[in-house]
């Protein structure tokens, strides 16, 4: 430990210079002060629930995520788990398990509000991508005055027979 007692010496008294740095200093600096701080996390931590910090951790992964990509982390099931990938399958699973009933029903205020904050959170996506879905479907019969094709040369028409054809089979199964 003498090493790096020395180490944190001679960097806060680099903090501390009021000097222009090079970019090497600055650099180094930027890895100090990251590790100052997780080490004053980890000392406040210890009196917090593991539970609530890993919580936080995870919500805060969310937000960088929706910050850099501008849209919500999705669950891919037909894309291969590659690793560049692999984060954003992890948060799209960690929010997937949040809407669960039961985790959901174990959420107190703060949790259920922080969730609600993040840009283009639902609880239920599926529903609000299926009422979207039915939407564009009543406006195409309403403008075309006939239901949507499977055989058209229109991608989106396309995709709105085949909606139109997963709602009625769901429908007769019921």
């Amino acid at each position: 430990m003498p090493k790096l007692t020395a180490l944190h010496e001679r960097y806060a008294e680099l903090q501390r210079r009021t000097t222009r740095l090079s970019s090497e200093e600055k650099l180094s600096l930027l890895y100090f002060a990251i590790e100052e701080e997780q080490q004053a996390a980890i000392r406040t931590a210890s009196s917090r629930p593991l539970r609530a910090i890993s919580w936080i951790r995870a919500v805060l992964a969310v937000d960088a995520f929706v910050q850099e990509n501008r849209r919500i982390p999705v669950r891919n099931s037909r894309a291969a788990r590659m690793a560049s990938n692999s984060v954003e399958q992890a948060l799209a699973d960690w929010l997937r398990y949040q809407r669960r009933p039961r985790t959901r029903d174990l959420h107190c205020e703060y949790q259920r509000l922080r969730l609600e904050s993040i840009e283009g959170f639902d609880w239920s996506p599926l529903d609000s991508a299926r009422e979207l879905k039915a939407a564009e479907f009543q406006a195409f019969v309403d403008f075309m005055g006939r239901r949507p094709r499977h055989r058209s040369s229109d991608p989106r028409e396309r995709s709105l027979a085949a909606f139109s054809a997963r709602q009625t089979q769901a429908h007769r199964r019921e």
